[in-house]
């Protein structure tokens, strides 16, 4: 689901043009140990950090604002929480169109909108590397894209929408 494959492809791609390049996965799951193995094959194993587990919401933020960019390689998601989190800390995004990334990234101005082709992803990825004005740019249209989604944003939405249908259910109780 992660599609691990694909970032193992296209980080094989964007390695051969930057020779220097290093990638930091966090998390854990059952396909740890084919991504590894996909990495080792590739030749990849040392430009790879594999953290299984961060300790706190903190400092998976650091990781973020640390990344020149977030790849989400996903065949399919729901949010991806991962690419909002990353937004909201400033990082541009690469994401494949999955949940609601194909609404929330406007193709080069909030980030990149990639399919499921290992060279597309990894020219998407060269192209903000090779810019960071264009990435920097991206991270900021990005952190204002996803304010909506801020904790408090949100619960005062909530809050709102169950006082407008309490009113209006008091209405019809009293019509």
């Amino acid at each position: 689901n992660k599609g691990l494959d694909l970032l193992a492809s296209s980080a094989a791609i964007v390695a051969r043009a930057l020779p220097d390049i290093r990638f930091l996965v966090v998390g854990d799951g059952p396909r740890a140990e084919a991504l590894k193995s996909d990495l080792r094959q590739q030749g990849l194993s040392e430009r790879f950090e594999i953290r299984p587990w961060v300790d706190s919401p903190s400092d998976l933020a650091d990781c973020y604002r640390r990344s020149r960019m977030l790849l989400c390689t996903s065949y399919s998601e729901g949010g991806p929480r991962v690419c909002l989190e990353a937004m909201a800390c400033g990082t541009p995004v690469v994401s494949t169109s999955v949940g609601i990334m194909p609404e929330l990234l406007d193709d080069g101005l909030t980030g990149r909108l990639v399919d499921w082709q290992p060279a597309d992803i990894a020219t998407a990825l060269l192209e903000i590397l090779n810019d960071p004005a264009a990435g920097a740019r991206m991270a900021r249209l990005a952190q204002a894209a996803v304010q909506p989604f801020e904790r408090g944003t949100t619960l005062d939405n909530y809050a709102e929408a169950y006082l407008r249908l309490a009113e209006e259910q008091e209405r019809r109780r009293t019509a």
